[in-house]
């Protein structure tokens, strides 16, 4: 497992920009001079690799890693116990004031092209105003933006604004 320790020793993050940097690391860590001299090139440079889902990531000892799950442990010392979530939905984004440890990723999830209200949540179905969470309705209204309140509290009510 990776630990705090042993990231602090590889890697740099500067928690303001979010930005990620391999420190130089000896010979002797590497399996074959080949991955050395790949490490070493990158010393000092920026991550930037991304992954498929547009997420930065790092290969260490030969195993892949979402880097804002790694600033995570670099930053708190501890696995994340849920998803890292990105605040302002920039995956890139990798500051600190950014990233929080939560079970509810879905809430950072932006309205669809379907949505007609401009609130994530918030539904025009069978005549009146529908209000949703998790999943789970929280009733059906008349006035839009009583739709909205029910929304916005429920949001407040499971710490969606944290």
């Amino acid at each position: 497992m990776i630990t705090q320790t042993l990231l602090l020793s590889l890697l740099d993050y500067d928690p303001e920009t979010g930005i990620v940097v391999r420190k130089a690391r000896p010979l002797s860590d590497f399996s074959t001079p080949q991955s050395h001299g790949r490490w070493k090139n990158q010393v000092g440079k920026p991550i930037i690799s991304l992954d498929t889902h547009g997420y930065l990531g790092i290969a260490i000892y030969g195993k892949r890693y979402l880097l804002h799950r790694l600033i995570w442990v670099m930053v708190t010392g501890k696995w994340p116990i849920h998803d890292i979530d990105h605040r302002n939905r920039v995956k890139t984004d990798n500051s600190l004031i950014n990233l929080r440890d939560t079970k509810y990723n879905t809430r950072n999830v932006g309205t669809t092209k379907a949505n007609t209200s401009g609130t994530t949540g918030v539904y025009w179905i069978y005549n009146k105003w529908e209000a949703k969470i998790g999943g789970k309705s929280l009733g059906a209204f008349y006035d839009k933006q009583d739709a909205i309140k029910a929304r916005k509290l429920a949001e407040q009510q499971l710490g969606y604004g944290e």
